[in-house]
C-alpha cells in the first residue's frame, strides 16, 4: 500500500483488516494512527473493544483493506463512541528503538519477535540499546522479574505493544506494588 493511501486510511479514521502473511496466519483489524517508512502505529480492536496499541513492521505487512464488516463494524463502534483520538499516538516511529527510548520510566511494554525461531515474547521495561540490540527487563506471567536484563536483537522484532488491557493489567498492579531495581548488564 502507498504512503499515499495509508495516510487517507490514517486521515479518515479507517477501521481496517491487516495481514502480514510472512509472520502470522491471523488477520489484525484497528485503526492505523500514525506510520513512518518503517512502523505502522495501530489501535488495536478485537471484538468491538480498543486493546491498546501495536506498533509494525511495515516490511511485514502484505495486505491492508477496508471491507464491508471493518465499515459496519466502525459504524457501531462510532455509535458507541469508540473511536479513538485521531491525536492519540505521540512516540516517534523511525525504528522500534525510538519509539521504545521515548516511553516514560517503568511503562510496561511487550515486545515480539514472530518470526525468530522461538517466537519470542518479551514483556518488562525497556532499558536501552546496544550494538543493534533491545534491552530490558523481563517478568514472568507469574510477575517474577529477572535477575539479568534480556537483550532482543532489534532486526528480529516485528511488533511492540503498548497500553493493551494485558499490560495495562500488570502496569496498575506494578505501579502500586513497586518495581525492583533493574539489573546491571
Amino acid at each position: 500500500m502507498s504512503d499515499h493511501d495509508l495516510m487517507k486510511l490514517i486521515a479518515e479514521r479507517s477501521l481496517i483488516s491487516l495481514r502480514r502473511d510472512t509472520v502470522d496466519e491471523n488477520q489484525l483489524q484497528g485503526f492505523p494512527l500514525a506510520c513512518s517508512a518503517s512502523l505502522l502505529a495501530l489501535a488495536y480492536v478485537c471484538d468491538f473493544r480498543r486493546d491498546g496499541y501495536l506498533f509494525l513492521r511495515r516490511e511485514d505487512i502484505s495486505d491492508i483493506k477496508v471491507t464491508a464488516t471493518d465499515k459496519f463494524q466502525r459504524g457501531i463502534m462510532i455509535d458507541q463512541a469508540l473511536l479513538p483520538d485521531s491525536n492519540a499516538i505521540q512516540y516517534p516511529l523511525e525504528s522500534f528503538e525510538s519509539l521504545l527510548s521515548s516511553l516514560p520510566e517503568n511503562e510496561i511494554a511487550i515486545i515480539e519477535c514472530e518470526t525468530s525461531e522461538e517466537n519470542e515474547f518479551t514483556i518488562g521495561r525497556y532499558v536501552g540499546c546496544n550494538d543493534g540490540y533491545l534491552a530490558a527487563h523481563y517478568f514472568s506471567g507469574a510477575g517474577n522479574w529477572d535477575d539479568e536484563l534480556t537483550f532482543i536483537d532489534q532486526s528480529e522484532v516485528t511488533c511492540v505493544q503498548l497500553q493493551t488491557n494485558y499490560a495495562l493489567s500488570y502496569q496498575k498492579y506494578f505501579d502500586v506494588h513497586g518495581f525492583p531495581a533493574i539489573p546491571n548488564d
